[in-house]
């Protein structure tokens, strides 16, 4: 009895092991970034800091819609990622943010056979564009386009059949006018 108990208890797990394979993923993540910026749009921002007595936060917001290809740990889909630098008065009123922005194709390849589970590396490439915007969103400046890179790292655990918590670091270049700007983002979100 005891041995078909146990049995049945290692059936259940290994069935549960293995999410179920959907026709396509949307992915959605937010974290800190650690931004480099061009000495021109730096001494902007460090300016709005300095002279209104701010705070200053760096964060990253980034999303995708994936299909799953040639096997179940290969993902391929479009992807977007934004690293902002923002600057606020005390009372949270914004006076500057530089949002630089990558859009583009994306690779995610889960080195489980499982897609969502276990450790994954991530490459992006497309085209990027820089953005200020002012007082609260009454003035925005387009900065300039041109093209990126994203490589990333990181690990996927599951929730649920249809929902996976993912945890990964990622390091952005991107070219615009000459000017190069870069970010390392440690991101925490999810993949349904």
């Amino acid at each position: 009895m005891i041995r078909n108990l146990f049995t049945t208890i290692l059936m259940f797990i290994s069935v549960d092991a293995y999410a179920d394979i959907e026709n396509w993923y949307f992915t959605l993540n937010a974290g800190g970034a650690d931004i480099t910026n061009p000495s021109d749009v730096e001494t902007v921002i460090s300016n709005a800091e300095n002279t209104y007595g701010t705070d200053r936060a760096s964060v990253s917001v980034d999303f995708g819609f994936y299909w799953p290809i040639l096997d179940n740990s290969l993902l391929l889909g479009l992807a977007g990622n934004n690293s902002a630098d923002s600057v606020n008065t005390q009372l949270g009123t914004n006076v500057i943010r530089h949002s630089a922005i990558l859009t583009g194709v994306s690779v995610i390849k889960y080195l489980s056979p499982e897609i969502g589970n276990g450790i994954f590396f991530r490459g992006d490439i497309g085209s990027a564009s820089s953005r200020y915007t002012l007082l609260n969103n009454t003035f925005a400046l387009e900065n300039g386009s041109g093209s990126g890179i994203l490589l990333g790292v990181g690990y996927g655990f599951k929730v649920s059949n249809e929902s996976r918590l993912v945890l990964s670091l990622n390091t952005i270049n991107i070219m615009i006018n000459g000017d190069e700007y870069s970010s390392t983002q440690f991101m925490i979100g999810g993949l349904w």
